[in-house]
């Protein structure tokens, strides 16, 4: 009964208990979403820093796809061999790695002056856009695929 009165539909504990995840897929699950999460805030904060300056610091390794917490997660841990050779993996791996390609190669711009080239870079259908949304949207996908129909 409680399991009852605790459900709330569409929260996160639903999320995972109507799938009926454990174990591994549930921690790839999770790392989804904090990935989807941080590189929404990563994305936002590369677009404040060339539109207002800030905090050239926080963007030292930028390009370095393998340096935030997630591309650490994708290169280092020791996923099944069948996670790592499946498309979602794969596409994400590939755009993970161009969107930080990307925001590194605005911030570079914006940081050298060269702001009408760095705005343009992040701007509306831009190369940063597409391949944000790309990123995200192919994270879903695979969180979503695993959610369903698992590894």
């Amino acid at each position: 009964m409680n399991a009852i009165l605790n459900y709330v539909p569409g929260s996160r504990a639903a999320y995972f208990n109507e799938a009926k995840l454990t174990g591994l897929p549930i921690e790839i699950c999770e790392t989804l979403e904090e990935a989807i999460l941080s590189h929404e805030r990563l994305k936002h904060d590369v677009r404040r820093f060339v539109e207002v300056g800030e905090n050239a610091l926080k963007f030292r390794k930028l390009h370095v796809d393998g340096d935030c917490s997630f591309g650490k997660w994708l290169v280092k841990r020791e996923l099944p061999l069948k996670v790592k050779s499946s498309v979602e993996y794969k596409n994400v791996r590939r755009l993970h790695s161009e969107f930080h390609r990307v925001a590194a190669q605005a911030v570079n711009l914006a940081s050298h002056d060269k702001m009408d080239e760095a705005l343009q870079l992040i701007g509306v259908g831009s190369r940063f856009v597409r391949t944000s949304n790309c990123l995200r949207l192919a994270m879903i996908c695979w969180r979503d695929k695993i959610r369903w129909q698992g590894l």
